[in-house]
Formats: C-alpha cells, sequence, structure tokens
C-alpha cells in the first residue's frame, strides 16, 4: 500500500513541478541575485584591505588568507548554500581589490 502512494506521490510531485517550473525557476534566479547582491554589498562597505579600493565590488575578491577555506564564496551563492554560511565564510576572509589579491599570491 505505501508503494502505491509513494508511486503517487511522486507523479504529483512531477507534474506539480511541470507546472510550476517557470516561477520556480525564477525564484531561484531571485534568492541568487538577492544573496551575491548581499555579498557585494559587504564587499564594498569593507573595501581592500591592502589598498583601500571600494569604487565596485566587481574587481574585489574574497581572500582566505589563512588557508581556512570551507568552500568557494561563489560557488556556495549559485549552490544556495544558506546566506548565514556565505557572510561566516567571507568574514575569515579578506577583501582584496584583484591587483593586491595578485600581488599577494605572486608573494606567496
Amino acid at each position: 500500500m505505501g508503494y502505491s502512494n509513494t508511486k503517487k506521490q511522486k507523479e504529483y510531485q512531477r507534474q506539480w513541478y511541470q507546472r510550476n517550473k517557470e516561477a520556480t525557476l525564477q525564484q531561484q534566479r531571485e534568492e541568487r541575485t538577492r544573496r551575491r547582491d548581499i555579498v557585494q554589498a559587504e564587499k564594498l562597505r569593507r573595501g581592500c584591505d591592502h589598498c583601500g579600493y571600494n569604487a565596485s565590488p566587481i574587481p574585489l575578491d574574497a581572500h582566505h588568507y589563512n588557508g581556512d577555506k570551507d568552500f568557494e564564496i561563489g560557488k556556495a551563492i549559485r549552490d544556495r548554500k544558506p546566506l548565514e554560511l556565505i557572510l561566516a565564510e567571507l568574514a575569515k576572509c579578506q577583501i582584496l581589490c584583484a591587483n593586491c589579491h595578485r600581488i599577494e599570491h605572486g608573494n606567496g
């Protein structure tokens, strides 16, 4: 009896997803954009730890300077990790502009 209910439930879920596919995907895109915007705003607020650059968040990178890297922040945004985990990971990083980040890795 449980098998029949499970089969019906899976079919119902499949049909529901097909009916709501575009709305679900749009909601996921909006949530990803919201998370990215929050991370970008935090990077911009902090600016480059070396030179102070903070004109745009685009060239600002999160640099895991002490090897304490649990995951990549950009990948975590795409993979829909909880925002609290993403911000905690960002807090462990130095924020460096692209130039300072390259210099930092060149010196290592």
